[in-house]
């Protein structure tokens, strides 16, 4: 190979993934120039994408300062180079990359916390004091995105930090508060202490956080759950059917037979009211429900013929798997020769 012309640089981080040891004199110095023009310094970053991160690390001290560049497109870039580094170089630079999410341009927030979400948990939880504060940025979309770097931690580490998540559940933004939610969904039974925050959104105006409380409620303990089984079985009737179907999903798993007679009793109730919903899934859900009754002796003997009536609807029911479902239930109703209910609860 023929030797370098005198003065000729012997690093060219424009060839393809350079992997020479030592770095361009002349690239430093343009890096390092605070004259060098916005657009030379995009195309030098844009250079530096093109080393192996071996022989990148002489570059970096020299890209740090350009984080914080008042030209966006130079920020861009110095943050573009940054994502070549792995995790444990990455995080030697966090808190410096961090301080980039105070930058006034929402491209390059959105750079930082992308970069951010790459770390490893270990070393993101070293940071989430700091993340935190932004959980309150006037930006609505960074507001989400603090908490959703939040959600990336370990159950443990997050649990330090649910107070600052759950203060978003009431956030105008119905994105960060889906977003707080999904977060708290990592506690699962931890989530707990803030199970009165949850229900409250139950009631949201948005379909899809009503569907995240849901969530966030199937994670809890049975225990606890049963002790909100009305503000459940409420779902049921909900105007999103992912609601609906999250609602049916999260009763079928209740232990019925744990309940007061009296809750098992409102229970049949409300599914009986509900074996005319407009819902096929719904009306399918009643006649199961029933069945488990039935399966488990907890029918309620006042609430039988009112039973048996609506399952002689449903046998004629549009949906092939209603009317199948039914008239199953329904003869088994008739058939048994002996129904152990319980008495009729007390009014």
């Amino acid at each position: 190979m023929a030797e370098a012309a005198e003065g000729q640089e012997t690093l060219e981080p424009t060839s393809p993934r350079n992997t020479a040891p030592h770095p361009s004199p002349g690239l430093l110095a343009k890096l390092s120039d605070r004259d060098t023009p916005a657009p030379e310094l995009c195309v030098a970053l844009e250079s530096l994408c093109e080393v192996e991160e071996e022989a990148l690390q002489p570059y970096i001290p020299h890209v740090l300062p350009l984080l914080s560049s008042s030209d966006e497109s130079v920020s861009w870039a110095a943050l573009e180079v940054f994502k070549l580094l792995s995790g444990a170089a990455l995080a030697t630079h966090a808190g410096y990359i961090l301080d980039q999410l105070s930058s006034t341009h929402g491209g390059v927030r959105w750079r930082v916390v992308e970069l951010l979400g790459s770390l490893e948990q270990r070393d993101l939880s070293l940071h989430a004091s700091r993340v935190t504060e932004y959980t309150s940025h006037p930006d609505s979309s960074m507001r989400r995105r603090a908490v959703e770097l939040l959600g990336k931690l370990d159950a443990p580490d997050l649990q330090q930090y649910a107070g600052a998540v759950v203060a978003r559940l009431e956030d105008e933004d119905e994105d960060v508060r889906l977003s707080a939610l999904e977060a708290l969904g990592k506690l699962e039974a931890a989530a707990a202490p803030y199970k009165e925050d949850v229900l409250r959104r139950l009631a949201d105006e948005e379909g899809c956080v009503r569907l995240g409380a849901l969530s966030v409620l199937g994670n809890l303990p049975l225990e606890v759950v049963h002790l909100h089984g009305r503000d459940v079985l409420a779902c049921v009737d909900d105007s999103d059917w992912r609601v609906r179907r999250g609602a049916m999903e999260l009763l079928n798993r209740m232990q019925l037979e744990a309940l007061e007679p009296r809750a098992i009793k409102e229970c049949l109730q409300a599914v009986l009211l509900r074996v005319e919903h407009s819902d096929a899934r719904v009306r399918e859900w009643s006649v199961s429900m029933m069945h488990r009754m039935h399966s488990l002796t907890l029918f309620d003997s006042a609430l039988l013929p009112a039973a048996l009536t609506a399952l002689e609807k449903l046998s004629s029911d549009e949906d092939r798997r209603v009317r199948s479902r039914a008239a199953e239930v329904r003869d088994r109703l008739q058939n048994a020769e002996s129904v152990d209910v319980l008495a009729p609860a007390d009014q």
